[in-house]
C-alpha cells in the first residue's frame, strides 16, 4: 500500500484499519509541516487511535532550528487533534551522520557536530529495554523453575497477567489497559467509606511541627513530579497538571514573592540551596538556568522538578527516622544566571 504525505487520498486509503500510527517526519523543511497535518487528518479519517511521532530534541517556541521550529508546530497539531499521541524527541537522526556529515568529514578529515561533551554516535544494537534486563537478571540468579521469566520478556500481556492474579483491581487487566481514558483503581475511603484498619476506622497520627527559618530574600523549595512522572519511567517534557509544555527547567513562584525579588515572568534564574554544614560553615549547592513561572504557591514557597534540583539537596539533610532526603523543604535564594553550562544553552 503506497502513501505519499503530499497526497492526501493515498493516506487515507494506506491508514485504513490502523490503531497505531508510527510518523516518520518528512525531510523537507518548510514543508513537512503540511505534511504530518496531512498525515494526521488521514489518521482521523481512518479511525487511527494512536499516533507515535518521530520529533527532534530541545523542542521550544524560541529555538531558532529551523527543524525545531517545524517539530515544534507539528507538536502542537498532534495535541490538539484528539488523538493519543507519543512524541520520540530523537538528538539525531541517523541518515544525518550519512547525508550531511560524511562529505565535509571526508574532504577536511574532521567530523564536526555540535555535541558539547557528548559522543557521536547512533542508537546501538545491543540497547535492551529495561523489562529484558530485570527479566534475564532474574533468570540467571533465581532460575526458571517457579517463574518463567523469558515469557514476560517476550510479552508485556503476561506481565499484566500476573499483576492481574496478585493486585486487587487489576481484574481484566489486558482489555481495561487498552481503554483510551485507563481506568481508576478501588479505594475503600473513596469509594465506600471503609477503612482496612484493626477497628474499621481511619487513624491520624499528630506529630510536632518543625518550622525551618527562612532568612530574609530566600525561599523554601520543594521537588515536584510532572503528571507523567513515575519511578523507572521515562518521562516527558510536558506537565499538564501545571500548563508547562516543552521543558522542565521551571520554578513557580508566587508574582507577589517574584515581584518583591526583582524578576520579572519568564526570567531565567539560578537557584541556590543554603545549608549549614557539619562544621558550621555554611554549603552552597547550585541549580542553573530555571524559568520564573507564576504559581498560585503559599507565599514564601517555591517549587520545582526533580530530578533536575537533585543537586540542591544536601548530603546529610535527610529525616529522622527513614533517611530520606529533605527535597521537600529546601533553602535557597534566586540569582539572575550568567552564561549556562554546556548542555543547558
Amino acid at each position: 500500500m503506497r502513501g505519499d504525505y503530499q497526497e492526501p487520498e493515498s493516506l487515507n486509503e494506506a491508514y485504513i484499519g490502523g490503531e497505531v500510527l508510527f510518523l516518520i517526519s518528512g525531510l523537507n523543511l518548510g514543508r513537512r509541516v503540511s505534511e504530518t497535518r496531512n498525515a494526521i487528518a488521514a489518521a482521523q479519517h481512518a479511525g487511527v487511535r494512536h499516533i507515535v511521532y518521530t520529533s527532534v530534541g530541545g523542542i521550544h517556541p524560541n529555538n531558532p532550528a529551523l527543524s525545531a521550529r517545524d517539530h515544534y508546530q507539528s507538536e502542537l497539531d498532534l495535541r490538539n487533534s484528539g488523538l493519543a499521541y507519543t512524541f520520540l524527541r530523537n538528538a539525531l537522526y541517523a541518515e544525518i551522520i550519512s547525508n550531511i556529515l560524511v562529505a565535509p568529514a571526508v574532504a577536511s578529515g574532521v567530523m564536526a557536530q555540535a555535541t558539547g561533551h557528548g559522543r557521536l554516535a547512533p542508537a546501538a544494537d545491543g540497547l535492551r529495554s529495561e523489562v529484558d534486563i530485570v527479566c534475564s537478571i532474574a533468570e540467571r540468579t533465581l532460575g526458571s523453575a517457579t517463574v518463567d521469566w523469558a515469557a514476560m520478556r517476550a510479552d508485556y500481556a503476561t506481565i499484566r497477567g500476573h499483576i492481574e492474579a496478585c493486585v486487587p483491581g487489576f481484574d481484566d487487566f489486558e482489555a481495561r489497559a487498552d481503554t483510551r481514558d485507563g481506568f481508576a483503581l478501588p479505594n475503600g475511603p473513596r469509594d465506600s467509606r471503609t477503612f482496612n484498619t484493626v477497628t474499621g476506622k481511619a487513624r491520624f497520627t499528630v506529630n510536632p511541627l518543625v518550622v525551618l527559618d527562612v532568612p530574609d530574600g530566600h525561599l523554601l523549595l520543594q521537588t515536584v513530579r510532572s503528571h507523567d512522572q513515575f519511578n523507572t519511567t521515562i518521562y516527558g517534557m510536558d506537565d499538564v497538571y501545571r500548563g508547562i509544555t516543552a521543558g522542565r527547567r521551571v520554578l513557580f513562584i508566587q508574582p507577589a514573592d517574584r515581584a518583591e525579588l526583582g524578576f520579572d515572568e519568564g526570567a531565567v534564574v539560578d537557584l541556590i540551596s543554603v545549608w549549614p554544614g557539619p562544621d558550621g560553615v555554611t554549603e552552597q549547592r547550585r541549580a542553573h538556568g530555571f524559568r520564573l513561572v507564576d504559581y498560585p504557591t503559599a507565599k514564601g514557597c517555591v517549587a520545582a522538578y526533580f530530578p533536575e534540583t537533585n543537586v540542591l539537596v544536601p548530603l546529610d539533610s535527610v529525616a529522622d527516622e527513614s533517611g530520606t532526603p529533605t527535597s521537600k523543604s529546601i533553602v535557597i535564594r534566586l540569582e539572575r544566571a550568567g552564561e549556562l553550562p554546556i548542555g543547558l544553552r
